[in-house]
C-alpha cells in the first residue's frame, strides 16, 4: 500500500464498518480489488492488518473493563469476574477455530459468503422478533455470564476470519440468542474482539504478509480514530431504540445486502 490516499480511505472504511453487522473484512477486500486493483491475497492481508486500529479503538473505549480483566489474570486472582472468565474463554475458543480456518481464508472462492450471510440475517431477524416479546433489558447481564456463553460466542467469532462473514453479526446474534441484555451483548461483542483481532492483525506484520510502512501505519491510525467515534455513536444509538427492533431491521438489511 504505497498510496497515502488509499491508506486513509481504507482506514476510514474499516473504522466505520467494523462495528456494523456486515463484514468489514469483506467490504475492504471488495474495495481493494474493485477500486485499487489489489490481488485477493494482498487485499485480505490489508483488511486483517487494519483491524489493529479498531482493536485499539475498542480497548480505549473499554479500557477500564479490559485493564481490570488483565489485572485479574496477571495477579492470578482465584475469584475472577464473570466477564473476565467469559473474555478469556471466548478468546481461547476463537483462536482455536480461527487457527483451523485461517489457511483457507485467502483461498475460499469469492462470493461464497452470500448463502451464509443470508442464514445469519434470518437468524438475526427471528432473534429480534423474540426479543420484541421480552422486556427491553433482556433476561441476563454481564454478571450472569456462563461458560457456555463463552463457548458459543468464541466459536462464532472464530468463523469471522473468513472473508464475508461479519464478526459483529455472528457474535451479536449468538449473545442475543443466549439471552443477554442488549447493552451487555453489544459491549461483550466489542470487548471480545480485542485480543483476537489485534493478534491476527499484528501477525500479518510478523509473518511478512504486510510490509510495515508509513502508509500502513497511517491507515491503522485512521481506523483507530474513526473506530472510536463510530463505536461511541453506535452505543449511544442502541440506548435510544428497542433492541428487538434493531435486530429485526439489521437482519432484513443483511438478507437484502447478501442477495444483491
Amino acid at each position: 500500500m504505497k498510496d497515502l490516499r488509499i491508506a486513509i480511505f481504507l482506514g476510514f472504511l474499516q473504522g466505520i464498518t467494523e462495528w456494523l453487522p456486515i463484514s468489514s473484512e469483506g467490504v475492504l477486500v471488495v474495495a481493494s480489488i474493485a477500486f485499487f486493483g489489489h490481488e485477493l491475497s494482498q487485499s485480505v492481508s490489508y483488511a486483517l492488518w487494519l483491524h489493529s486500529g479498531t482493536s485499539l479503538a475498542a480497548f480505549y473505549v473499554f479500557r477500564k473493563e479490559m485493564t481490570g480483566t488483565i489485572r485479574e489474570y496477571l495477579l492470578f486472582n482465584k475469584e475472577k469476574s464473570a466477564r473476565s472468565d467469559f473474555l478469556f474463554l471466548a478468546t481461547v475458543f476463537s483462536v482455536i477455530v480461527g487457527a483451523i480456518l485461517m489457511p483457507y481464508a485467502k483461498n475460499i472462492p469469492f462470493g461464497f459468503e452470500s448463502e451464509t450471510m443470508t442464514l445469519i440475517g434470518i437468524l438475526m431477524f427471528f432473534t429480534g422478533l423474540i426479543q420484541l416479546k421480552k422486556p427491553r433489558n433482556g433476561v441476563r447481564f454481564e454478571e450472569h455470564l456462563l461458560r457456555t456463553d463463552a463457548f458459543f460466542a468464541g466459536i462464532a467469532q472464530g468463523f469471522s476470519i473468513l472473508p464475508g462473514l461479519s464478526r459483529s453479526a455472528l457474535t451479536l446474534s449468538c449473545l442475543a440468542w443466549r439471552g443477554l441484555d442488549h447493552q451487555s451483548a453489544l459491549r461483550l461483542s466489542f470487548m471480545m474482539s480485542i485480543p483476537v483481532t489485534l493478534g491476527v492483525s499484528l501477525l500479518q506484520g510478523v509473518i511478512g504478509e504486510v510490509i510495515v510502512s508509513k502508509e500502513i501505519l497511517i491507515a491503522a491510525g485512521v481506523s483507530l480514530i474513526t473506530g472510536i467515534t463510530s463505536m461511541k455513536i453506535l452505543l449511544l444509538l442502541t440506548q435510544k431504540i428497542n433492541f428487538g427492533f434493531f435486530m429485526v431491521l439489521t437482519g432484513l438489511l443483511i438478507i437484502i445486502g447478501s442477495n444483491l
